[in-house]
């Protein structure tokens, strides 16, 4: 990858409706700071592809079959504590919503998916310097 301006964030998007990870995909990939690494449907899934993959974010719903993201947060955490996670949950604030943030993860309501986008879209490094202009030629009598 070319200099620092060009570097896109990685993301995991992880929730067992694949309808919601093919959402967040197309909405990550139009708004142009982000790369989608991988998907998984659940949190075992997840940990897994974090080992793997170091992404620099993790769009993790809480409620999934099998392992939640509740259970998978920490493991997550332990494979790569660099890794920003976003907890993405239709669930009300609650018990399960309140056990993310103190592991961690920040909470977005699932219908806001927009904020997700720029929550995560912000994670990508600002241009150093900003670009230069091209001079144009004169034109006319006094180009001669």
């Amino acid at each position: 990858m070319g200099g620092t301006a060009s570097r896109k964030v990685r993301v995991l998007l992880v929730d067992d409706l694949s309808d919601i990870r093919l959402v967040m995909r197309l909405l990550l990939e139009a708004d142009g700071r982000t790369e989608v690494v991988g998907e998984a449907s659940d949190g075992a899934e997840a940990v897994a592809l974090v080992q793997e993959l170091r992404p620099d974010a993790v769009i993790l719903d809480l409620r999934m079959p099998g392992m939640d993201g509740v259970q998978a947060l920490p493991l997550i955490r332990d494979a790569s504590p660099g890794t920003v996670v976003v907890a993405l949950s239709a669930l009300p604030v609650g018990p399960m919503t309140d056990r993310a943030v103190d592991l961690g993860a920040t909470y977005i309501r699932k219908p806001d998916l927009r904020r997700v986008v720029n929550m995560v879209g912000a994670l990508a490094p600002a241009d150093p310097k900003p670009p230069r202009r091209k001079r144009s030629k004169p034109v006319g009598p006094a180009a001669a």
